[in-house]
Formats: C-alpha cells, structure tokens, sequence
C-alpha cells in the first residue's frame, strides 16, 4: 500500500503542471486573466471600438464630401490622410 501510494506521489511530480517554470506559469496565469475580461473591460472596448468607427465614417465622409475641392483645384491629400488614419486606428482598435 505504501509503495502505491510512493508511485502515484511520483507521477504526480511528473504531471503536465511541474513542465513550466513559475515564471511560465506566471505568464501562462496572466494571458488567462486577459483572455477573460471582466464586464468593464469589455465595455470600455465596445466604447472604443464605436469612438473610432464613428472617426472612420466620419473622416470617410468629409473625403467624399471634399471631392467637390478638387474640382476646383484643392487638394484631397489632407482629407485623404485623414480618413486613412481614421481607418487604421479603426483596424488597430480591433485587433490589439
């Protein structure tokens, strides 16, 4: 009894959670906790995302709008600007 008892403390030793170091494990705990928002991250997120789609639509809009300037010999190249910056902080905002 007592050797079973020796072999199965043995293999505990051996068990998937003793492969990483603490600070591993560490890492391995905090990408968990992030992967979880709570309910205030995730509205703050939803909040930014809204923040920077309504810039997009609206810096895409004025660019639509300035077509008109470059008629009369304005240039689109700051609005044109604007709206792809809008745009890219808009994807960036997704995805980070």
């Amino acid at each position: 009894m007592e050797e079973k008892k020796e072999g199965e403390a043995e293999i505990q030793e051996h068990g998937p959670e003793h492969w990483f170091s603490k600070w591993e494990r560490q890492c391995l705990a905090e990408a968990e906790r992030r992967d979880d928002p709570n309910e205030e991250e995730t509205e703050q997120g939803q909040q930014k995302l809204w923040h920077l789609f309504q810039n997009s639509a609206t810096a895409v809009a004025q660019l639509y709008k300035d077509r008109v300037c470059q008629q009369q010999g304005l240039s689109l190249w700051v609005p044109f600007q604007n709206a792809a910056t809008a745009v890219t902080n808009l994807y960036k905002g997704k995805y980070l």
